[in-house]
């Protein structure tokens, strides 16, 4: 499976377009100058956070389109909440937060339903190069942790969020943090190995 993280998933444009309540048409000017600012702040701070949560999105669900559709919702509530999230730091956890609890209900509702996710096939065909096998080893790896696991693992390891920052995250304690991330690790080592030795 070929997860491209570098390549742009979505727009800020429809992003926009989903997240508008009102036609152009509707607007006085000044309101219309408003969100034309508006849109052009959104837009920078989109480009600033998209990849960064689309990566982890994708190391969380093991999908590139998944990945695409949950980024999609998690910019369309930013939008929605952009008033509130004008200071970078508590941006960034705010968009991890809904970025995990979209990525844990997916799970739940994947665990709940479990023939509906036989039915997702990953996209493209595989490509033999070792870049691509190593890649597919470590998200083969990944998907053996639990999600929380998972994502105490990548948020602090991957994305560089501390223990304290993860546990407002996932609701949990730095202790319940530490340990999650310890087990994290144990089960990536041996789930990593197992896949080595099948290759």
């Amino acid at each position: 499976m070929l997860i491209n993280y570098s390549r742009p998933i979505i727009r800020p444009s429809g992003v926009l377009w989903f997240a508008r309540q009102a036609p152009s048409s509707q607007r006085s000017a000044h309101t219309m100058a408003t969100a034309q600012t508006s849109e052009q702040q959104f837009e920078t701070f989109f480009q600033r956070y998209e990849r960064q949560i689309t990566a982890y999105l994708c190391r969380m669900t093991g999908d590139e389109q998944t990945a695409r559709d949950l980024c999609q919702e998690t910019f369309v509530s930013a939008w929605q909440h952009f008033s509130q999230l004008q200071e970078p730091a508590a941006a960034r956890a705010w968009l991890y937060r809904v970025a995990t609890n979209l990525a844990l209900r997916l799970h739940e509702r994947r665990q709940a339903h479990p023939m509906a996710a036989l039915d997702e096939a990953f996209p493209g065909a595989s490509d033999p190069g070792r870049r691509v096998a190593e890649r597919d080893r470590i998200q083969q790896a990944l998907m053996t942790l639990t999600a929380k696991q998972r994502s105490a693992l990548i948020l602090h390891e991957v994305h560089g969020l501390s223990c304290e920052e993860v546990g407002q995250l996932l609701h949990l304690s730095r202790d319940a943090v530490k340990m999650a991330i310890w087990r994290g690790r144990e089960q990536f080592r041996k789930a990593y190995l197992s896949e080595g030795e099948q290759i």
